[in-house]
């Protein structure tokens, strides 16, 4: 604007006047005429070209704007997809996570009810392995039973007895005793050996005697069902002696000791014990300890 009123006040080029000839004609009139209109064009054609620039610069303008607006439209659309999306993905993700906690749930429930089954299946097993273990050691025990059953039943028995002697007298010859082995079992005992005394005492001793194996106190083989004598001699006793035994005032003990074996190599032993009674129908009475028998 300031080019256009800066160019309008403009002192224009004072052309040299030229002597007009014939002024009053009409031909002279028209060059006059536009001689004079001639600036006027020349002062409006700035304005018209400004107006045409800020037309050109009002419509780019517009349509900027309008770019940018359907530029804005385009992203609000966009980005209101986008978030739609966006919400969908989250709440499929906390369906997802919904589920999956839902299965770890079921997973640990199962996990336990696996545990609770395998810890019954445990007891299950122990009790049975309790079970088969009472049953094996029962049926260990009835096996033991019945072999020990049948080892007694077939093994040899051996006791001892006492045969009637003859009248004991003073100051006579040593008498001998007979002690009889009998063997009431089932099978043959072997190598039955012992050793038998005698002693005087007025009441029973309060521990067993020693004893040393004899010869004639021993057996080699004792069959079964079958009896066998072995003796010991007694040695003379004095008067007063004979009359305490008589009177009860002493007794005449036996003791007596003997091993074997069975067929099945096991070792045994018995022990026995008699005492002179006259004043009894049978005299040798049994002791009221040492009888013992394995």
């Amino acid at each position: 604007m300031e080019r256009e009123h800066d160019h309008a006040q403009k002192p224009q080029p004072h052309e040299p006047e030229t002597p007009l000839l014939g002024r009053e004609s009409g031909s002279d009139a028209a060059p006059e005429a536009e001689q004079a209109e001639q600036p006027t064009e020349r002062r409006k054609w700035p304005w018209a070209k400004q107006r045409a620039r800020v037309a050109t610069t009002r419509g780019w303008s517009l349509v900027f704007q309008g770019l940018v607006a359907f530029a804005t439209v385009v992203y609000v659309v966009v980005s209101f997809f986008l978030w739609w999306e966006t919400r969908k993905a989250v709440d499929l993700t906390r369906r997802s996570v919904e589920a999956t906690e839902k299965a770890v749930e079921l997973s640990e429930d199962s996990l336990a009810e696996t545990r609770r089954s395998t810890g019954l299946a445990e007891a299950a097993l122990v009790t049975t392995r309790e079970h088969a273990e009472i049953e094996q050691g029962l049926t260990r025990e009835g096996l033991e039973f019945s072999q020990e059953a049948l080892r007694r039943s077939e093994r040899p028995w051996v006791s001892a007895e006492m045969r009637k002697p003859a009248q004991i007298t003073a100051e006579g010859e040593p008498q001998p005793i007979a002690v009889t082995l009998r063997n009431t079992g089932g099978s043959s005992a072997f190598n039955v050996n012992g050793a038998i005394t005698f002693q005087l005492w007025p009441t029973l001793p309060a521990s067993f005697p020693e004893l040393n194996p004899s010869p004639e106190s021993s057996v080699s083989v004792l069959a079964p069902n079958t009896a066998q004598d072995v003796h010991r001699l007694l040695m003379s006793l004095s008067k007063e002696r004979v009359e305490a035994i008589e009177e009860g005032r002493l007794r005449l003990f036996v003791f007596g000791e003997h091993t074997y074996t069975d067929n099945f190599e096991t070792k045994h032993r018995i022990r026995f014990c008699y005492y002179r009674d006259s004043h009894e129908p049978y005299p040798w009475v049994f002791c009221r300890a040492y009888n013992e028998s394995d």
